[in-house]
């Protein structure tokens, strides 16, 4: 488990699985890639709205990983939640992806439940889903 991709979805469950994600990055010395991917109409307010783009938050989480001695980065992706994720996976070669549940959604950045089947299908690593417990 050397590379661990996890992707930003905020809520409560996505802090769940930041402390999963982190927690096997450092038991296995890996390095931890957090994706946040914006749907495309979300992106064009964001551009409307001003400079945030999640990135200072990114940072925070990365911080955090460092601090527990897991090499941490993080990428700002555009488009459909599954195939970024998809996408980045391939990119980075990783190990494990993973993703908080579908569910009531808490914030629009959190996968809805087709979008974790299509990576659940799609991905070719093995594919981490961190339910609410």
């Amino acid at each position: 488990m050397k590379k661990i991709i996890l992707a930003f979805e905020g809520g409560e469950r996505w802090g769940q699985a930041l402390t999963f994600a982190l927690r096997l990055a450092a038991t296995f010395n890996g390095e931890l890639l957090i994706v946040k991917v914006t749907p495309l109409a979300d992106y064009e307010k964001l551009l409307d709205s001003g400079p945030d783009d999640g990135s200072e938050e990114l940072r925070r989480f990365c911080d955090q990983a460092k601090g527990e001695g897991v090499s941490c980065r993080y990428r700002i992706s555009v488009g459909s939640f599954a195939n970024q994720l998809l996408k980045a996976a391939e990119d980075h070669q990783c190990d494990l992806i993973v993703v908080s549940g579908a569910g009531s959604r808490e914030t629009t950045q959190q996968a809805t439940e087709a979008e974790v089947l299509e990576i659940l299908r799609e991905a070719r690593c093995p594919v981490t889903v961190v339910n609410k417990s």
